[in-house]
């Protein structure tokens, strides 16, 4: 039987080829939405992650910095100021230390240290003896 110049053959191949690329065709659309699913609940939490591993550098950068400024100090008491480097990015900080406070006397110059590292903005200040607090601006 020919159906067009089609033999029955040569029309069930064609059928079954054609419902085999559109079987690989809805896989992959279900793969794509599937891997689209993922990628929008993890894609906050690396962002999340990042933020914190940023923070977490700034934190210890600094506090570093406050212990060396101390200790300097503590072995020669001209030292009285330093600069606060930090990874990833040219924002410094001067962090001094202040003789009439002796309850915490390492101080921050202008209070607060603003540092922007990748895309997130970050503040530091020292709110007592070793107590020093680092967040995300708002």
């Amino acid at each position: 039987m020919k159906i067009k110049g089609f033999s029955l053959l040569e029309l069930i191949i064609v059928v079954a080829i054609l419902s085999l690329l559109l079987s690989i065709l809805l896989e992959l659309i279900i793969v794509v939405a599937i891997l689209s699913l993922l990628l929008s609940i993890s894609i906050p939490y690396y962002i999340k992650y990042k933020k914190n591993a940023y923070l977490a550098s700034i934190y210890y950068s600094f506090t570093n910095c406050a212990r060396s400024l101390a200790l300097d100090y503590s072995w020669n008491s001209t030292v009285k100021s330093k600069i606060c480097n930090f990874q990833y990015t040219t924002d410094t900080c001067e962090i001094y230390i202040d003789e009439t406070k002796p309850d915490y006397p390492v101080r921050i110059k202008g209070n607060t240290c603003n540092i922007s590292l990748k895309g997130f903005h970050f503040s530091c200040e020292i709110k007592s003896l070793k107590k020093v607090y680092c967040y995300e601006q708002k």
